[in-house]
């Protein structure tokens, strides 16, 4: 049952390239040279501004990552185990690479 219209909000976030539409960070970028790094922070930006990203980011933060400093030997190990995120979430794999 609607009570009312919401429209003071700003309209959804979906389907664009978040770094190209970031002013600050595109100058900043070309400022401390780092230009070879363009084509990386598109398609970064792009998974970043997918529809689905903010379900798949919220998905990936509910279980949090556990470290693992020793093995059952007691050998130092500091690993990180995270949580498996379901077939076709992209929130683990923001910037490949990285």
């Amino acid at each position: 049952m609607a009570t009312h219209a919401v429209v003071n909000q700003a309209p959804p976030r979906v389907d664009v390239d978040e770094y190209a539409t970031n002013t600050a960070l595109l100058e900043g970028v070309e400022r401390y040279d780092a230009g070879w790094a363009h084509h990386q922070l598109h398609l970064t930006g792009q998974r970043v501004g997918a529809a689905s990203f903010p379900s798949d980011a919220a998905m990936a933060n509910r279980v949090e990552p556990v470290l693992r400093t020793h093995d059952r030997y007691g050998n130092r190990i500091d690993d990180v185990e995270y949580d498996d995120l379901p077939a076709g979430t992209d929130a683990g794999s923001i910037a490949p690479g990285a």
